[in-house]
């Protein structure tokens, strides 16, 4: 099965034939950046055909990873704003990083949260598909749990963060997110509290 949230989504896709992704691999990009699909929910046969259609997809995307988190002070968690919508911290990984070095290093820089003691180490992993520079990319981010006895935020401007906000769960998943995924992340930590 794979699944991949995209921007405003509201429906989602679910294909039952493998053939979808190998035959028609324009198709499934161009369904993936309609607002009306949010989620591709593909079945494979088995692993050769879930392994030809990840190659498939690709061959026509650039590929990066990044990782973050949803960080807890005093069962609250943190949700910054930038560029319109909130959203949770997290940046691209760089090489030699494993994806937690990534998360701890991106939210420290995104807005100062430090020390971050990590609850889970098995992450949450979200796709995400979108467009850059007239080039398709396939993001894949490692999502962790956090706990700190830190909340002092500090903004980091460069990356166009205006707002740090300690809020919780429910109140964070009324905020009015970029990507439906991170409604998805905040669910799933929510579990752990």
């Amino acid at each position: 099965m794979l699944t991949i949230y995209h921007l405003n989504a509201k429906l989602a896709l679910i294909v039952h034939h493998s053939s979808f992704l190998t035959k028609n691999i324009e198709t499934f990009f161009e369904q993936l950046s309609q607002q009306s699909c949010g989620t591709l929910i593909a079945h494979f046969p088995n692993q050769k055909a879930l392994t030809k259609a990840w190659q498939q997809i690709l061959n026509n995307a650039s590929f990066i990873e990044a990782a973050g988190g949803v960080v807890i002070y005093q069962n609250k968690i943190l949700m910054i704003y930038r560029k319109g919508w909130w959203d949770l911290p997290k940046g691209k990984k760089e090489e030699k990083e494993t994806p937690l070095q990534c998360a701890q290093r991106e939210i420290q820089e995104e807005v100062g949260i430090n020390p971050l003691n990590p609850i889970n180490l098995n992450p949450y992993i979200t796709y995400h598909v979108y467009q850059q520079n007239q080039k398709r990319i396939l993001k894949k981010t490692y999502w962790f749990l956090f706990s700190t006895d830190n909340s002092e935020i500090v903004l980091q401007k460069e990356e166009a963060i205006e707002k740090g906000l300690w809020c919780d769960f429910e109140e964070a998943k009324r905020l009015q997110p970029q990507f439906r995924l991170i409604q998805n992340v905040l669910s799933y930590f929510q579990r752990y509290l």
